[in-house]
């Protein structure tokens, strides 16, 4: 009888985060369309306050955008540990120079020339705002400094554990205010990192997860979620001029925000593991994935279009207003996406 011969799992793409990307596109595109009932943006004509739209709102953040700096790690390290990618520092700044920053300074400038700024700036504050990022383009150089920031903490000798807690405090203080979105840095490598840490780690293994703990970590995240939010809520309302007392503040915000990020990271990861070990991703869903950058570009000028050049918000009404403003972004953002890698120089930026 022949023993059976353990083949090394060497996947060609990562199935789980097909599944994961489009997903939390939905979501920006959910939040972003009921931003306005959490106080995000400026409320349009007609506007009403509504908290079930509220929690929507606080919801589809919840873990959002630290999803998609983990699974950026994770693919991160799923190219350099499984597909031996090589690639010198310097080779790093330039890739990720022209994939996040040129889209990033380019389309915060469309964003100005379309849709104005909040306040008026002078010359040297709108170039120094146009590098930092306008608008939602703030994602993007924040994303640079977090490649750039693992790139050095890997050469440095010290146990991983130790990098995720230094990371996991730098986290927790990055209400401190530095320039180029550093801070903002401060707050995601952490969730980057973990994702690298996580696929390094995972490399070459087969990952069993089943259904009903998948669902346990779902129901943890939610009570977690909802008693922190609140937990959260009381602190940025507490009024105080103490330097001191306002730092224990914000870090007990940030605090919470991490753990209840890191559970729906968490629920959101083994659920797509889950999935796509049960079953072959159809095409059009890898597929899709490719359009996810553009619609990230795209939404936020349709909806910031909609609720405050047009008189849709009148029309609709307020109980309305975001579902419109969501099927009309998320469609109009995955059309222009598709037309616009139809041309060379869009597949070159998205």
């Amino acid at each position: 009888m022949k023993r059976a011969v353990s083949i090394p799992y060497k996947p060609k793409n990562l199935a789980e985060v097909s599944i994961i990307r489009p997903i939390l596109i939905v979501l920006l595109v959910v939040y972003h369309a009921f931003i306005i009932y959490r106080g995000g943006w400026v409320q349009p004509s007609g506007f009403q306050e509504n908290t079930t739209y509220w929690w929507i709102a606080v919801t589809s953040y919840s873990f959002m955008l630290e999803m998609f700096v983990f699974i950026s790690g994770y693919v991160w390290a799923f190219q350099i540990f499984e597909r031996k990618k090589s690639q010198s520092f310097k080779q790093l700044i330039g890739e990720k120079f022209k994939r996040l920053i040129i889209p990033s300074i380019l389309f915060s400038t469309i964003y100005v020339c379309l849709l104005g700024t909040k306040e008026t700036l002078a010359v040297a504050q709108l170039i120094y705002a146009l590098i930092c990022g306008y608008g939602h383009m703030w994602f993007l150089p924040m994303l640079f400094w977090c490649f750039i920031g693992v790139y050095v903490l890997e050469k440095i000798q010290i146990k991983e554990e130790c990098k995720l807690i230094l990371l996991l405090l730098c986290s927790i203080v990055s209400f401190l205010p530095l320039p180029l979105r550093l801070s903002s840095a401060m707050y995601y490598i952490f969730f980057f990192y973990a994702g690298f840490y996580v696929r390094k780690r995972l490399a070459g293994k087969i990952i069993n997860i089943s259904t009903p703990k998948v669902v346990f970590m779902w129901v943890v995240y939610a009570v977690v979620f909802i008693a922190l939010t609140m937990v959260r809520e009381f602190l940025m309302d507490v009024d105080t001029t103490n330097i001191i007392a306002k730092a224990v503040i914000f870090s007990g915000a940030r605090l919470c925000q991490i753990l209840y990020a890191g559970l729906g990271i968490a629920a959101m990861y083994c659920t797509a593991i889950v999935i796509t070990s049960n079953k072959e991703l159809k095409p059009w869903i890898i597929k899709i994935g490719a359009y996810c950058f553009g619609v990230y570009l795209f939404q936020q000028f349709i909806l910031m279009g909609i609720y405050y050049h047009t008189d849709i918000p009148i029309i609709v009404g307020s109980n309305w207003l975001p579902w419109v403003g969501l099927a009309i972004a998320l469609t109009g953002s995955l059309l222009l996406s598709w037309l616009f890698r139809k041309t060379k120089l869009g597949r070159a930026l998205i």
